[in-house]
């Protein structure tokens, strides 16, 4: 038994996330924006699949005006992540607030899906965040990409609280507003016209196709607004 627990100790310590892997950069505190709270500074959750991991870490946005969430996602060095993680390699994404909110609304069960595109300097990056469905039920599904590599990381039960927890948290930040119920109000009125906005840009988009021509549209506004995380 205590040769068991060891090796646990071991797979834990070669696969916990060290030295802020989210993070690309340090955050400058100038006085004239946002701070993360001290108690909040060191807040992240890392969650591991088969052989890709996906970490999130509460802290300010590059320009220090607004708090958000910073997500990093790894291969494993080998075939499994209790061999490690190549967080070297790791891709970054940095939510911009309404992304804050709409995921939140995934989490909670408010939309079964959100996607945004148009992150990184050159608008090559994107994230899709799902609930799973009938054989794969159980689990959200976090899809980031960075121009052809596309990673997947399904959170589950095990740790789906924490992750919901955190993009809670932050939204409490953003709007500024501690009554849960009111932050409530607010993720599900972005929700709903979230969802009525795609529907009408799925429309327009379907009147302008030729028949046939079946190609889904991609949710958020990654173009319009231009993401360097």
């Amino acid at each position: 038994q205590n040769r068991g627990q060891s090796q646990q100790a071991r797979d834990y310590q070669e696969r916990r996330v060290v030295d802020h892997p989210t993070r690309g950069r340090p955050q400058q505190d100038n006085g004239n924006g946002p701070r993360v709270p001290e108690e909040s500074r060191y807040d992240q959750k890392a969650c591991f699949g088969k052989d890709t991991a996906i970490q999130f870490e509460r802290c300010v946005n590059n320009q220090n005006t607004n708090y958000t969430i910073n997500i990093a996602i790894a291969k494993a060095t080998g075939q499994s992540t209790r061999g490690g993680m190549n967080w070297d390699g790791k891709i970054t994404l940095m939510c911009v607030p309404k992304e804050v909110q709409l995921i939140t609304a995934v989490l909670r069960g408010f939309i079964p899906k959100a996607r945004f595109a148009g992150h990184g300097a050159n608008n090559e990056k994107w994230i899709e965040v799902e609930e799973t469905s009938e054989q794969y039920a159980g689990a959200v599904r976090f899809t980031i990409a960075q121009g052809k590599e596309i990673r997947k990381v399904n959170v589950g039960p095990d740790d789906i609280g924490e992750v919901l927890a955190m993009f809670y948290r932050t939204c409490k930040d953003q709007l500024k507003e501690k009554d849960g119920y009111l932050v409530d109000q607010a993720i599900r009125r972005a929700a709903d016209l979230h969802t009525k906005s795609q529907a009408a840009k799925e429309s327009r988009g379907a009147g302008q196709r030729p028949q046939g021509d079946n190609r889904q549209q991609s949710y958020g506004n990654g173009q319009q607004q231009r993401r360097m995380g």
